[in-house]
């Protein structure tokens, strides 16, 4: 098992940070920001900030881009790892395999709605979800053509996901 997970580790060399946010604080393009009126949660919908509609449009951007990564890898399925459960809904479980779209559709608005946290790994890739509706992907590849040609609104650039593992971590190219 120690040899797989090393192996995992060696192929995760690729990390890209993605977000609906476009301004940043400052002149060197490092920190994202947001205005007080933009929307950061599923919680946001109803409160005047965002609408449900427009608040589905860009989770199916999210979802959209997933499913494109992994059709990318030839994911097959995607395993629940450090999994938080606050809601205790019982059709997860840590290590359980997410192996149709269906469910995995199911599982993402969970996850981007805050009603469940965890990442979703494979042999190839990553996929770490952070607050106010950060994605991070780690992959054993370069995806910058392939976000570069990819019709999307959200903001891809290459980032180590603050929920990336130390060892993963010496792992990463430099950027």
């Amino acid at each position: 098992m120690m040899q797989h997970l090393n192996e995992l580790e060696i192929k995760m060399k690729f990390s890209y940070r993605i977000t609906k946010y476009h301004k940043y604080s400052n002149e060197d393009k490092k920190i994202l920001c947001t205005s007080p009126e933009e929307w950061t949660s599923f919680s946001d919908v109803g409160k005047g900030i965002v609408s449900l509609n427009e608040y589905t449009k860009i989770e199916s951007e999210y979802i959209c881009l997933i499913l494109k990564i992994c059709k990318l890898h030839k994911i097959k399925s995607l395993k629940i790892k450090e999994l938080d459960n606050f809601n205790h809904l019982k059709q997860y479980s840590n290590n359980q395999k997410i192996t149709n779209e269906e469910d995995l559709i199911k599982l993402l608005k969970l996850i981007l709605r805050e009603k469940i946290w965890c990442k979703l790994c494979s042999r190839n890739c990553e996929f770490h979800f952070g607050y106010d509706y950060y994605l991070y992907c780690i992959c054993n590849k370069d995806l910058y053509c392939f976000f570069n040609t990819s019709s999307t609104t959200l903001n891809i650039e290459k980032y180590i996901s603050p929920y990336i593992k130390y060892k993963q971590i010496k792992r990463i190219k430099p950027f």
